[in-house]
């Protein structure tokens, strides 16, 4: 009987060993399958946030695909419209277009869009037949296989709203433009409202910067001119400082000496009274 149940109990604890194993073994698959789960819901939690415009982060700021957008969040479209960035219906004035590219710009980069949202954001904001005319753009550019790009936006609206013809007539008016009568910060102000629209602007900044003080200096005045073209200034917010500065120089001078005159004059004046009012008593005097 003894040897029996020795037996027995070897076969039990084998049983124990056994079922222990198999415990943990499902538990380790349990906690797999919960890790699989949480995985599966947090993919699918952040497509619908994506889906309803919500920025979505990872905890700590620091979301992923966020581009260039400071903070970590990243910018969705329906972000970005609460901020009223401005719309553009399409016009025959080119001022007008170029002053919404511009204004477009800066809310993008304001706002912090990654670069490969500026083309999307900024094409939702064209209105009435502005939105026709992209939408053909665009065909014609898949056609040729381009990568509709920011950089190819821009060039296809310029193109479409600053033909060629408004650039050439822009440039003989900068080419003509005059100081005159104009103060050095008006003719400042019509010289840079001017230029922005000439073809050299898209040239090297070096060699534009350059030629931008060389023909701002040559609608300068004459006495302006010969004050500050020996200086050779080559650096356009150096050269308008110093043409201020001729003026304002200028204006001093010339106020100084107005008063000069107006003090020799009344000197003169007091000098005949008082020369008149004796010969007039002296001739009282002989009568007398």
């Amino acid at each position: 009987m003894a040897p029996r149940r020795q037996g027995q109990s070897h076969t039990r604890g084998e049983s124990e060993g056994n079922s222990s194993a198999n415990n943990q073994t499902e538990f380790m698959a349990a906690m797999t399958n919960l890790e699989n789960s949480m995985q599966a819901c947090t993919s699918v939690t952040a497509k619908a946030m994506e889906r309803l415009g919500q920025p979505i982060g990872n905890g700590n700021g620091n979301g992923e695909g966020a581009g260039n957008n400071l903070g970590g969040a990243l910018m969705t479209l329906a972000s970005f419209l609460k901020v009223h960035p401005p719309t553009f219906r399409g016009t025959t004035n080119s001022t007008e277009a170029d002053n919404w590219f511009r204004a477009m710009e800066r809310a993008l980069q304001t706002q912090h869009v990654p670069d490969n949202k500026f083309r999307e954001f900024t094409a939702y904001r064209l209105m009435g037949e502005a939105p026709h005319w992209w939408q053909e753009e665009c065909r014609l550019l898949q056609l040729q296989n381009v990568d509709i790009l920011w950089d190819v936006f821009q060039t296809a609206f310029y193109k479409k709203y600053f033909p060629e013809f408004v650039r050439e007539a822009r440039e003989l008016e900068l080419m003509q433009l005059k100081q005159g009568s104009l103060s050095v910060v008006e003719y400042t102000s019509k010289f840079e409202d001017i230029r922005r629209f000439y073809w050299v602007c898209q040239g090297v900044h070096e060699s534009y910067e350059s030629w931008k003080s060389i023909k701002y200096q040559g609608g300068i005045k004459d006495d302006i001119m010969t004050a500050v073209t020996p200086l050779e200034i080559r650096r356009f917010s150096e050269l308008v400082n110093k043409a201020q500065v001729v003026e304002d120089c200028a204006k001093k001078i010339a106020v100084a000496r107005d008063n000069r005159g107006d003090t020799d004059s009344q000197g003169r004046r007091d000098r005949w009274t008082y020369s008149s009012a004796s010969s007039r008593s002296r001739e009282l005097w002989k009568e007398q």
